[in-house]
């Protein structure tokens, strides 16, 4: 994946932070202006800072060093839904204690689908525990394949297994749709 876990200096390293590397400056940008439409305490990670950087060999080392990368920190949850699910507590929990995480998660689509915003990658990964996993916060991340609605479909993009049914869809057209 394109994400890295960033600190700026010693003192930092108790700040939960990560690092989006993006393949360009419009696809940052266009998730920073969908996670702003988002922006939610409680369902969207929040952006804390755009970056615009020349590539280090720490970061990725396939590329030149005269590289401009694009860059996006993120506030870092603990671990994602996707892990939780493979735990054995979790597959033994109560079907009580499964609504709860099922209720936080249709929480964060409800929110994203009243925002006007077609999540292209909705996923167990894509969710993100923050603080506690009872009382805490699970949050939706990944927005850079989102699109707004009413916006114009040109490719089939999602990740397989989780695709949505308008973009399967699509798989067998042309790609041209609008949501």
């Amino acid at each position: 994946r394109n994400i890295y876990p960033v600190y700026r200096n010693n003192l930092e390293k108790h700040i939960p932070r990560i690092l989006k590397v993006y393949e360009n400056k419009k696809t940052r940008d266009e998730e920073c202006d969908i996670l702003d439409t988002l922006r939610h305490e409680s369902y969207i990670v929040s952006a804390i800072e755009k970056m615009d950087f020349v590539n280090h060999q720490f970061i990725c080392q396939s590329l030149n060093d005269e590289d401009l990368y694009h860059g996006l920190i993120l506030e870092r949850g603990k671990y994602d839904l996707a892990k939780k699910m493979q735990t054995s507590e979790f597959q033994l929990s109560s079907i009580e204690e499964k609504i709860v995480d099922a209720k936080k998660l249709l929480k964060v689509i409800e929110h994203v689908n009243e925002k006007g915003i077609v999540w292209r990658d909705v996923k167990p990964m894509n969710f993100v525990y923050f603080g506690d996993e009872l009382q805490g916060k699970l949050k939706g991340i990944d927005f850079d394949i989102s699109l707004r609605r009413g916006t114009l479909m040109k490719d089939g993009k999602s990740t397989s297994f989780y695709t949505p049914p308008e973009v399967a869809q699509l798989l067998k057209s042309n790609f041209q749709t609008e949501f």
